[in-house]
């Protein structure tokens, strides 16, 4: 289950991930797939989307540091190259186990203007290309590679079991 985030509240974004939560299908089969721009921030609120998805999804940051992954973006030139960090673990929500990747978009050392900004269509693309190469077997990228670990050796399933994908927007 996809969600991609740009400009998120707290409230907005945890009513969509219990929603997911709680979704009637078979816990096993879940996979909350969340990405987000790095430094997008509502008006008036202290804490970036990505702060608020690490806060919801229970994220200890002192535990887990991810480094920043290479991927091809949406773009040409300079900004076809981009950088996201991967998060994993399981949501708990009263008892419910639901494992999730969460990739927040960085972007590139070199960006001062909007840094780790591509969109909400590039979220929606990084799984589809993850998915679509994974299946066919086509070369992946760093973010991918990583994404691939996190799934299989940290959540512990074999990420191209799952067969369908429902984006929420």
């Amino acid at each position: 289950m996809q969600v991609p985030c740009y400009i998120e509240g707290e409230g907005s974004l945890i009513k969509t991930i219990e929603s997911l939560t709680t979704f009637d299908y078979n816990d096993t089969r879940k996979l909350l797939f969340i990405v987000s721009n790095r430094t997008i921030k509502l008006a008036g609120i202290d804490l970036s989307t990505p702060d608020i998805v690490l806060q919801i999804l229970g994220v200890d940051k002192s535990i887990q540091k991810p480094v920043e992954n290479l991927y091809l973006a949406i773009g040409q030139g300079l900004k076809e190259h981009y950088k996201a960090k991967v998060y994993s673990g399981l949501y708990n929500m009263q008892g419910q186990y639901i494992p999730f990747i969460y990739v927040c978009k960085v972007g590139k050392d070199e960006e001062t203007s909007k840094p780790g900004n591509r969109g909400k269509c590039d979220s929606q693309l990084i799984l589809m290309k993850f998915l679509n190469c994974g299946h066919f077997g086509m070369p992946i990228s760093p973010l991918e590679l990583e994404m691939y670990h996190q799934i299989k050796n940290i959540i512990g399933v074999d990420p191209f079991l799952y067969e369908y994908c429902l984006m929420v927007d």
